[in-house]
């Protein structure tokens, strides 16, 4: 908003409006840090514990009419703790919502934790095994707090060679693997289309997909560590192919220090994809590879930016780039 001004601001009483659909929620338990998400002209607001793994949270995704700025709909997970921390917040393919949980409290049984969770318009969950994905390993993942839903689940397209694309969702955890997914139906317990080792340090910043002409293109960075191919902290690109078992593979990876999450630009929605990084708490310069090869494209500027995080994102814009930063903007042009 250029003005800087509100253009609208919502007076929620969240725990009274859920309180009036049947359902609990408790602000001093819960903690909203992840982006918003608009579908079917509902918005959708995620949560986890609001001061990280402490109290009887849980995740939870809550339904708002913004017409009427009243709570719609409710979905939280069985087990205590699960939450929903991804910075990209809850994915959507138009009709159904996919959410990425993380670990689990104290639980002995599964209860929606570390799990890929499919949600329908008023937060209905159908629990039948096309409409969530597990890992096997879900135990191990909550006792050493490696989180699956670390990073949001992602839902894309990928083209199919001559005509059509299948749908597909892709999970990265903060055990360093990639779990690929189809999105119409998740599998259940270890039902994914394929699994891969990507990283020997925690995922936790979102990536960027690109669709080529026949396959689609995901790229991710992993903080403080690395792949073999790889020096120090990374940009990893996965490959995924249109196949009905596998179809998952590291195509490239670059080099840098530091790391936010990337984003994909175009010359016109398909030609010249560039992924574009910034080093954050790392050499906090502004990167740019490739997203087809991996080639260096440019590095640094001459710019060096204080104040970035690890989550930082660019936004792509009127021909420019910007950067938020602790108490600034930075704003690049071409």
């Amino acid at each position: 908003v250029t003005t800087g001004q509100v253009l609208e601001r919502w007076p929620l009483d969240v725990e009274n409006q859920v309180k009036a659909l049947g359902q609990g929620f408790d602000s001093t338990l819960e903690g909203e840090r992840s982006a918003l998400q608009f579908m079917g002209g509902k918005l959708y607001v995620n949560y986890g514990g609001r001061y990280g793994d402490c109290g009887d949270y849980h995740g939870i995704v809550l339904e708002f009419n913004p017409a009427t700025h009243r709570a719609t709909g409710m979905w939280e997970t069985r087990a205590t703790g699960s939450g929903i921390w991804g910075q990209g917040g809850v994915a959507s393919d138009g009709t159904s919502l996919y959410a990425a949980t993380g670990n689990t409290i104290g639980a002995s049984s599964w209860g929606d934790g570390e799990a890929v969770i499919r949600l329908k318009a008023g937060l209905a969950h159908s629990g039948a095994a096309k409409d969530f994905f597990r890992p096997e390993i879900w135990h191990t993942l909550d006792d050493e707090d490696l989180d699956l839903g670390g990073t949001g689940a992602v839902q894309f397209q990928v083209p199919k060679a001559g005509r059509g694309s299948v749908g597909r969702a892709l999970a990265l955890g903060k055990n360093g693997v990639a779990y690929l997914l189809d999105s119409a139906d998740l599998g259940g317990s270890a039902g994914m289309l394929a699994s891969l080792k990507v990283s020997n340090s925690v995922i936790i910043t979102e990536p960027a997909v690109y669709p080529a002409k026949d396959y689609a293109l995901a790229a991710f960075t992993n903080f403080n560590g690395s792949r073999v191919d790889c020096s120090g902290n990374n940009l990893t690109a996965l490959k995924i192919e249109p196949k009905a078992k596998g179809g998952l593979s590291v195509a490239w990876c670059a080099g840098i220090d530091g790391g936010g999450a990337p984003i994909v630009t175009t010359t016109n929605g398909a030609a010249f994809p560039i992924d574009w990084v910034v080093g954050a708490q790392g050499d906090n310069q502004l990167h740019a590879f490739n997203a087809q090869t991996g080639k260096e494209l440019f590095s640094g500027g001459g710019v060096t930016m204080n104040g970035l995080h690890r989550f930082s994102t660019l936004i792509a814009a009127n021909r420019r780039l910007y950067v938020a930063a602790d108490g600034a903007v930075y704003a690049f042009t071409f």
